[in-house]
């Protein structure tokens, strides 16, 4: 069995936008946070195509975060974060919570002795 972590295992969604919520209430900013975290994921894509076609060099999954994140940020005039603010919004892809029933899932097929490989576009990290 296959489990592809990023979507199906977590909550991606509601961890990042509650780690922009936080950081940015913390500096005083205000936006409508679900929004500015579906404009970071979308941006994924397109960095990841100009990446294979050549306009920008290979980069960890963290810098290509950072440079979407950079980009959305000044999209919806959020420019007030620091560069140490910005990291830790990076780092919120590595702390993604998992939807409620997949732990139990997981040791269920444990369990039942089902070999299971994790399958993710994430970082290594």
């Amino acid at each position: 069995m296959h489990a592809v972590v990023f979507g199906t295992l977590t909550d991606w969604r509601s961890s990042v936008t509650e780690a922009l919520t936080d950081t940015g209430g913390r500096a005083g900013l205000h936006a409508d946070w679900p929004t500015v975290t579906d404009t970071w994921r979308l941006r994924y894509r397109p960095a990841l195509e100009r990446i294979v076609g050549g306009e920008l060099s290979w980069r960890p999954l963290d810098a290509l975060h950072r440079l979407t994140l950079d980009e959305t940020l000044a999209e919806h005039g959020l420019e007030g974060l620091d560069d140490a603010e910005r990291d830790v919004l990076v780092q919120a892809w590595h702390r993604l919570r998992p939807w409620p029933d997949a732990p139990t899932g997981l040791e269920l097929l444990h369990r039942t002795r089902v070999i299971t490989a994790t399958l993710s576009n994430g970082g290594v990290g």
